[in-house]
């Protein structure tokens, strides 16, 4: 069975900016052959559809990401067997929001997963069957904003003990498990320490493959035991301003995992994209990012060298970044939720806090100036240089 996982979607800047809007048939033509020729196919949808007018958005960290219903055809057009809603963006605009856009897909004949009325649903997994398997695809993500609960209708926030029990539950009823899971440090092109062992973790609970993504950037791959992890593929398309989107924020990879009854196997197919189209990558070209790859693997491989990178990218994205948010006063108990919100998702999410332990443990333990050796190399990274 074939199996071709995509990352990230989002096309709000489209609603935004309606001359721009291209046929999806054109925009994806050059990709649509590989989802044709899969047997099942998924990606991540980052924005909930409907009338901005009609809706309020929720108060949150970061942008609240709509589209209009009419651009729910960019991805009819392109055809995935199912759409996933575990992210930080499934609730950007309320309940109903979310809801009405997981039917309007199921309508069409799209599989949704990864959100629901409650946490138990949110839980639940697409199944693909064929030639005797079952894979089992269960989404997952950080918690953030707009994450289900026993009442609340919402994403599937991560937590141990139900990805255990969802991973236990597939394995019982004889299917594959595989985690996709929304999470990381944006823009990171490196796994965390945390990510690389909790992932490695899903693999030794009996998940055959985990398939990760929202980091806005290509990440590298590892085999791990008996299973694959892919870190993260990047955006798979998220337009935006033209200027604003760097190399790193249209590029990235469709992950072909090939899964028998007693192994899987990854085919990488990279592609760069504009809010024009998007273009697979061929002969130097992908060479080029095949190797790229390559040197983010070597450093996966090894457990000291994901520890270093990480505290520079701490230097480059926590001390300099997120740790002015690290402030509470007495007063947010009385002005609320919108003066909490920065704080809160330090705490809450799981990249987040990550970040903010190893920034704080640097300052207190004084290696920073080691850390920042690295930048250099860090932003070649970044840049798909090496």
């Amino acid at each position: 069975m074939k199996v071709l996982f995509g990352a990230d979607v989002s096309i709000g800047y489209l609603s935004q900016h309606r001359g721009e809007i291209r046929d999806p048939a054109v925009v994806f033509g050059d990709a649509l052959p590989l989802f044709r020729a899969a047997d099942f196919s998924v990606l991540n949808m980052e924005n909930v559809f409907g009338d901005e007018a009609a809706l309020t958005p929720i108060i949150k960290s970061g942008p609240n990401l709509l589209a209009t219903k009419d651009l729910e055809s960019y991805l009819t057009a392109i055809g995935p067997t199912a759409l996933n809603f575990a992210n930080n963006h499934a609730g950007d605009y309320g309940d109903e929001a979310l809801l009405s856009t997981m039917a309007d897909f199921e309508s069409a004949g799209i599989l949704t997963f990864g959100a629901g009325k409650n946490i138990t649903q949110a839980y639940r997994p697409v199944l693909f069957r064929k030639d005797g398997l079952t894979v089992a695809v269960i989404g997952v993500c950080e918690n953030e904003f707009g994450i289900a609960t026993d009442e609340k209708v919402g994403a599937a926030g991560y937590r141990l003990g139900l990805v255990t029990k969802a991973i236990r539950a597939a394995l019982d009823a004889g299917c594959i498990p595989v985690i996709y899971f929304h999470g990381g440090n944006e823009h990171n092109p490196l796994p965390s320490p945390m990510k690389n062992d909790l992932y490695r973790h899903f693999i030794d609970l009996g998940a055959k493959a985990v398939i990760a993504m929202h980091t806005h950037c290509p990440q590298g791959y590892e085999y791990y035991g008996d299973g694959l992890i892919v870190y993260s593929m990047g955006n798979f398309y998220f337009p935006d301003e033209p200027g604003e989107m760097t190399p790193n924020w249209t590029t990235g990879y469709l992950s072909e995992v090939e899964f028998t009854a007693d192994k899987v196997s990854l085919a990488v197919h990279p592609y760069v994209y504009s809010n024009a189209e998007l273009k697979l990558l061929r002969d130097n070209e992908k060479t080029h990012f095949l190797a790229y790859l390559d040197a983010l693997n070597a450093i996966i491989a090894d457990p000291a060298q994901i520890r270093a990178y990480f505290d520079t990218w701490c230097v480059m994205d926590g001390i300099h970044g997120y740790a002015h948010n690290a402030v509470y006063r007495d007063e947010m108990c009385e002005e609320g939720a919108e003066t909490v919100r920065h704080i809160k998702n330090l705490l809450v999410c799981e990249a987040h806090n990550e970040l903010m332990q190893a920034s704080f443990s640097m300052i207190y333990n004084g290696t920073i100036a080691e850390a920042q050796t690295r930048v250099d190399y860090m932003r070649k990274l970044q840049s798909l240089n090496f």
